[in-house]
């Protein structure tokens, strides 16, 4: 019954996310992967929801079955890898996390998100140089998402760049203006 295990996706993104009820979506995600358990979406989305209560080993098994899913699909979904790499980062083990991450932009080059976390990855490492270059593309990919303009501000701050920072700084206001919060 595909109809009835989107409903259970849809209801399970509906209160993690929009109510902030993760328990609850998790049971509708669960639901959803009964009736369809080759949904990487719902893989991901639970794999997620596991991370945000701090299951790491629950949420690491969903996010290698949404990786397994996907390359038996032959589906071009980054977002498994990036719950892969950010649960290796969480363990400080960085060259797995940077495996992972770089799959992802394989997989999806274009998807700033996977930039993003490629900039963490590296700015938590401390190379600050292949940091900014990945947040520089993450922005020039997604230009409304507040989060890289921040990283560069800080970065550019520790870098003793001001002119930089300014810039950064403004992005990242201009954008939480324009946008809101999230």
């Amino acid at each position: 019954a595909p109809n009835e295990s989107l409903a259970y996706f849809y209801l399970g993104q509906y209160y993690s996310k929009d109510l902030d009820q993760v328990d609850k979506g998790m049971e509708y995600f669960r639901r959803a992967l009964q009736r369809n358990p080759h949904d990487i979406r719902t893989r991901y989305l639970l794999g997620y929801a596991l991370e945000l209560k701090g299951d790491r080993e629950k949420a690491m098994e969903e996010y290698k079955a949404g990786v397994a899913a996907a390359g038996a699909q032959g589906a071009i979904y980054s977002l498994p890898l990036q719950g892969v790499a950010r649960l290796y980062l969480q363990e400080n083990n960085e060259d797995k996390a940077l495996e992972y991450v770089q799959k992802a932009i394989q997989l999806e080059p274009k998807l700033a998100s996977n930039h993003l976390l490629l900039g963490k990855l590296y700015l938590w490492t401390g190379d600050l140089a292949k940091g900014v270059a990945a947040l520089r593309q993450a922005v020039d990919l997604d230009p409304a998402n507040a989060a890289p303009y921040y990283l560069l501000f800080r970065t550019y701050l520790t870098l003793k760049m001001p002119a930089e920072a300014k810039w950064a700084q403004a992005r990242f206001e201009e954008v939480k203006k324009a946008y809101g919060e999230d």
